[in-house]
Order: structure tokens, then C-alpha cells, then sequence
């Protein structure tokens, strides 16, 4: 089997190391193209808040993420060695990585493990992108031995 390109899902709150790790590693690989993904959207606070309070915290938020989303390109363009394409969104990560999957041949995101995830935050790989997925735990070493 081939992979013309692959997808890497990036997150906002954790580590994108493992993802990249294997992402380059099927990049080199196959020669394949790499385009990274990520999305995120501020969760609604614990409490109902109004006024001008509400939209400087949305605002706030908003420019969080818009932030280190700016980080994670220039991290994945820098692991990727300038094979890369990169989007992003502000709007659930679920939600997202389902739609851009049909551009990849295979798609590479974290895995939660048993930890609870915050959906507004991480998309992990699931059945619903309906392209081959490679789950990434916290640390991966190598694909050595994979077909």
C-alpha cells in the first residue's frame, strides 16, 4: 500500500510531538505530501456570564487560540521540512477533521487513551473521517516493523 498524502492532526492544549514523529516518519516513507490540521473553539465558561465581560472573554479566548495555533505551524512547519500545506479553524475539532480527511489518504492524530478529552479542544481519530487512521499515544518511537 501507498500513501500519496498524509494528514497529521494537530492539537492546541497537548504535545504534538508523536503525532509529528509519525507523520514524518510515513511522509519519508512513502514521499507523500503532508498537510496539518488543527482546530480548536473556546468552550462555553462554567457560568453564564453578560455584557461586555462575556465578549472580553470570548475575545480573550479567541486570541489564545488564534496564538498557538500560529506556534503549532510554525512547529509543524519546521518537523516537516517545508512538505507541507496547513489549514486551520476555529470550530470544533471533530467536526473539522471529519470534513478535511477527504484530501489525506491517511490521517495521523492523538489518541486520548483512557484520559477524558476535551472536545472542544482534541479531535482524535475516528471512524467517522472514513480514511486509514493511525492513533499516536503520548510517545511513539519509530513505525519500524510496519508494513
Amino acid at each position: 500500500m501507498s500513501y500519496a498524502t498524509v494528514m497529521v492532526s494537530l492539537t492546541v492544549d497537548q504535545s504534538n510531538d508523536a503525532v509529528l514523529e509519525v507523520a514524518g516518519q510515513l511522509v519519508e516513507k512513502f514521499d507523500a505530501r503532508v498537510i496539518g490540521i488543527a482546530a480548536a473553539v473556546l468552550g462555553p465558561p462554567p457560568y453564564f456570564m453578560a455584557s461586555d465581560f462575556a465578549q472580553d472573554f470570548v475575545d480573550q479566548g479567541e486570541a489564545s487560540i488564534r496564538k498557538r495555533m500560529a506556534e503549532i505551524e510554525v512547529q509543524f512547519r519546521a518537523a516537516m521540512n517545508g512538505r507541507t500545506r496547513d489549514v486551520g479553524s476555529l470550530e470544533l475539532p471533530a467536526r473539522y477533521i471529519v470534513r478535511e480527511a477527504r484530501a489525506a489518504d491517511i490521517v495521523v492524530a492523538a489518541s486520548a487513551g483512557e484520559a477524558l478529552v476535551d472536545p472542544f479542544a482534541v479531535a482524535g481519530p475516528t471512524g467517522d473521517a472514513g480514511r486509514a487512521a493511525v492513533a499516536c499515544g503520548a510517545s511513539v518511537g519509530s513505525l519500524a516493523g510496519s508494513a
